[in-house]
């Protein structure tokens, strides 16, 4: 959510963290020490939550606690959205990619994540 966030709330859901929401966090914002600094990635990740939500109407790392959530994705693997929505396959590449724990795995910019989303567009047209 790009810092918009700025109370710790008492729904692990809604927990904000020095300012972002942690359910949307990437790995990097909760462990910058293992993951490295923040950038376009960061938001490419955070676009990959909203995606994931969007499809599948969860969020890719959930727990019971802030620990639960920041250790899940930190160390999870999200369940492939087409396993809550079998309609997600096709645009499941696009997302998977974008919840790289690896920064360097994601796509580099928003106009790179672009043309994917219009390969997938176009696809589905044909």
């Amino acid at each position: 959510d790009w810092g918009m966030s700025k109370v710790l709330a008492s729904d692990v859901k809604k927990s904000s963290v020095a300012g972002f929401s942690l359910s949307y966090a990437a790995p990097e914002q909760v462990s910058p020490s293992e993951f490295g600094r923040t950038g376009q990635q960061t938001d490419i990740y955070q676009l990959g939550v909203v995606f994931y939500e969007l499809v599948t109407g969860s969020i890719p790392f959930g727990g019971e606690s802030i620990v639960e959530v920041g250790n899940a994705i930190l160390r999870e693997t999200p369940t492939p959205p087409s396993a809550y929505n079998p309609d997600a396959a096709a645009v499941e590449k696009i997302i998977l990619k974008c919840l790289e724990k690896d920064p360097a795995h994601r796509y580099r910019s928003a106009a790179e994540l672009h043309t994917a989303l219009q390969g997938y567009l176009d696809e589905e047209d044909e």
